[in-house]
């Protein structure tokens, strides 16, 4: 049951990564190259053997301008939403 969580996790990721792609109008590979990031890793993450570390992942959101949130499947929302100055200042 773990195993099968695992690999809906990672295409849940592949998919939204890819999508995020075609919206800013390029592909997984040469964006990942772009990042400095093996297209081993990218082919990895499509086949579901693999996830991308949190740093890559915040490499991606970055690049994407989308939230690693979105990435990882916890909001469908892809906007990457930023607190204003009264919210930061109750933290």
């Amino acid at each position: 049951m773990l195993l099968h969580k695992k690999v809906v996790f990672y295409l849940l990721f592949w998919e939204r990564f890819y999508r995020m792609c075609e919206i800013r109008g390029t592909k997984p590979n040469p964006l990942a190259k772009e990042l400095g990031i093996s297209s081993g890793a990218v082919t990895r993450w499509k086949n579901a053997e693999d996830p991308p570390s949190g740093k890559t992942l915040m490499l991606l959101a970055d690049k994407l301008d989308c939230s690693v949130d979105y990435l990882l499947g916890r909001t469908d929302d892809p906007v990457l939403h930023q607190l204003d100055s009264s919210s930061s200042s109750a933290l």
